[in-house]
């Protein structure tokens, strides 16, 4: 027994012994160097060790002035080990620092070692046990953990160029707390193994528990369960290489957060591949695998580290493809509102790229990609919007150096139906985006352009139907914070057909159209709010509708318009029995449709052929209300009876600069009329 009375200390015993033998062979100590422990066994013993508020330690046991410090060194080799048995058992270990506020107990201690030494050379083997291991900390986060039946196996054998390693721990339970915070692992065993040759190594580990359990109290209390953990390694080095494999199971994985389950028995797995130096100035991910239950997320790309202030990575990732019902069913319950009206069913699979760096703390983007790939979607939202495809990709790239997102949409088929009131099939879509300034969009700057293209269109809505081919559509948006945002938009397409009821039909041959639009809310209507430019090109043309009583077909037309002001630079036009070409100008729109002003024109109009009869009763009462057509009607027969009185256009100040080789009026023919005629206002 060895004791130290120190003040506060409840026990002056720093150390004891029950029972200790020793044998030393003397016969290999002087003959031959050599320490050779036939046996050493302890029985019962006890370490107290205690260190006092102001520092003093009950195991400091020599006075400070005995010590004496000296320059002098002297050399020696350390002298060959054999070790035939050391056998411990039944040690205890206290240990306290009432300054740092520490505690920590080793009870039922228990070790067998045998070994041999000499020079570089080592093999020994050794068998540890211990009952409990218990650990306390005060503070402000007091902390206290236990640890109960340990064990422990070591086997090494270092001889020549050649070695081998393997060591298992095992642990029946480990429990920690801290304030608002529990965790216990039960059955916890680690493996390692290694083994070495002409100075290459590898090795391999295992780390395995059965069920873990944690839980946080607070304001928002969480509970995790495991039902067991997995975590396998293994790995080679060369001197100047390094490859690790490690792998991380986790079977069986609920977490509840604030009572609510977030995750509900999942498996999750995290396997990879790294290849790296000694110095880690280079490590490449050649396998990667990152998996949720059935979903699965593949990783590869490598880290470059060319000085210590700039990491530099290049990484790629890929999916598998996921059932949509059962990724949203991942969705916690409280989370689900925002998925309310939405049921959505499909597959769904990513993959993409991205390369980046850390440079002095700062992270830079320098190039990113990703496609998103759809199958069989069938959407449905607030039981008012569907969407069905069969197949659909979305890729977005995002180039640092120009700040700039570029993006493309394809699909073989898209249905888009408002239930109930609109319907639209397109079949091979085709689409492109770029919005430039990409990082600016936080700042209410948007630059962005996009072109879809559709080879068909069919649209129903209620008794109205459309459909294109070969529908090409550009739009660009350039808006700033604080300014009136800026549209330019073209819409090209080899034909359309239009149709209204049984009423109205229209269709066009090719068809182009080219606008720009800047929007200012100050503006009194429509027109004045976007302030539109357009330029039109239709090629045969047909209307039919139960509001004109003749046919009319458009061969050709090429206009322009803005700010309400319409240049009409080409045109030819079958109006029943007329064929006319107009040239000119249509201007003061707003006025016309705000009814404060005349719509007027000044206008060419050439013709070989002119029915001015059919002509005036498709124009008769124009522009006129029904109260106008009352009176006028009413005045016509006071004055003269008239069987179908012709009502001069209302509204309107034109002039048509006429040449006509032919004109018919009631049956006859006059060849070569020219001239002006003007209609001002009825």
């Amino acid at each position: 027994v060895l004791v130290n009375p120190i003040d506060s200390m409840a026990n002056d015993t720093v150390a004891s012994i029950r029972h200790c033998r020793a044998v030393l062979d003397i016969d290999a100590l002087m003959n031959d160097s050599t320490i050779r422990l036939r046996s050493l066994k302890l029985e019962g013993g006890w370490a107290n060790l205690y260190t006092t508020a102001d520092g003093r330690a009950n195991y400091m046991i020599f006075p400070v002035d005995t010590l004496e410090e000296t320059a002098d060194t002297v050399a020696f080799d350390i002298p060959d080990i054999d070790i035939e048995e050391i056998d411990m058992r039944d040690i205890r270990v206290d240990y306290q620092d009432v300054s740092a506020g520490q505690k920590a107990t080793i009870e039922g201690l228990a070790m067998r070692v045998d070994g041999h030494m000499s020079g570089e050379q080592l093999q020994a083997s050794l068998n540890a046990s211990l009952q409990r291991v218990s650990v306390a900390l005060e503070g402000d986060s007091p902390m206290g953990a236990c640890v109960e039946n340990v064990g422990l196996d070591v086997d090494g054998n270092l001889q020549g160029a050649d070695a081998k390693a393997k060591a298992k721990l095992t642990v029946g339970s480990v429990d920690a707390r801290m304030p608002d915070m529990e965790a216990r692992v039960e059955l916890l065993q680690w493996t390692l193994e290694g083994k070495g040759e002409d100075g290459a190594w590898a090795g391999s580990s295992v780390l395995e528990t059965q069920p873990v359990v944690a839980s946080i109290e607070g304001e928002a209390p969480m509970r995790s369960t495991l039902s067991a953990m997995q975590f396998k390694a293994e790995g080679e080095w060369t001197g100047k290489d390094i490859v690790i494999s490690p792998a991380l199971l986790l079977p069986g994985l609920t977490v509840e957060l604030d009572g609510e389950r977030m995750l509900g028995n999942a498996d999750i797995q995290l396997r990879a591949t790294v290849h790296t130096d000694t110095l880690l100035n280079h490590v490449a991910l050649s396998e990667g695998l990152l998996a949720l239950n059935e979903h699965k997320v593949n990783l590869k790309g490598g880290v470059e580290m060319p000085d210590t202030s700039t990491i530099n990575a290049d990484i790629s990732f890929e999916t598998n493809r996921c059932d949509i019902t059962q990724l949203l069913a991942l969705v916690p319950q409280s989370y689900r509102y925002l998925l309310d009206g939405i049921d959505v069913k499909g597959g769904v699979a990513l993959k993409g790229k991205g390369q980046g760096s850390l440079v002095g703390g700062e992270a830079h983007i320098g190039k990113a990609d990703a496609t998103l790939m759809l199958d069989n979607i069938d959407l449905l939202y607030n039981d008012s919007i569907a969407l069905q495809s069969r197949s659909a990709n979305v890729n977005m790239a995002y180039d640092g150096r120009k700040d700039e997102v570029a993006g493309r949409l394809s699909s073989d088929a898209l249905h888009v139906a408002m239930v109930g009131m609109a319907d639209a099939e397109l079949n091979g879509i085709d689409g492109t985006f770029t919005a430039r300034q990409a990082m600016r969009v936080a700042e209410g700057y948007v630059d962005a352009k996009a072109c879809i293209e559709a080879k068909e269109l069919v649209a129903t809505m209620d008794t109205m139907g459309l459909y294109t081919r070969n529908a090409v559509i550009d739009v660009a948006l350039d808006a700033e914070k604080n300014a009136n945002p800026r549209f330019d938009a073209s819409l090209c397409l080899d034909t359309m057909h239009t149709v209204m009821g049984t009423q109205h039909t229209a269709s066009t041959g090719r068809l182009r159209v080219e606008g720009q639009a800047t929007y200012n809310e100050a503006g009194d209507n429509m027109l004045t709010q976007w302030n539109p430019q357009l330029a039109v090109d239709v090629t045969a043309g047909d209307v039919a509708s139960a509001m004109l009583t003749l046919p009319v077909a458009i061969p050709h037309i090429q206009f322009d318009y803005a700010d309400g002001h319409f240049t009409i630079n080409d045109s030819r036009i079958l109006l029943g029995n007329s064929d006319f070409g107009l040239r000119g100008e249509v201007h003061n729109i707003d006025s016309f449709i705000d009814k404060t002003g005349l719509l007027k024109a000044n206008l060419d109009f050439r013709s070989n052929y002119t029915d001015v009869t059919q002509l005036m009763d498709l124009v008769s009462g124009f522009g006129a209300s029904e109260e106008t057509e009352e009176e006028t009607v009413a005045e016509d027969e006071t004055t003269a009876a008239e069987d179908d009185p012709f009502m001069v256009p209302l509204g309107v100040d034109i002039k048509l600069n006429t040449d006509i080789r032919t004109v018919n009026v009631n049956g006859f023919d006059f060849d070569d009329i020219g001239g002006p005629l003007l209609v001002k206002d009825g």
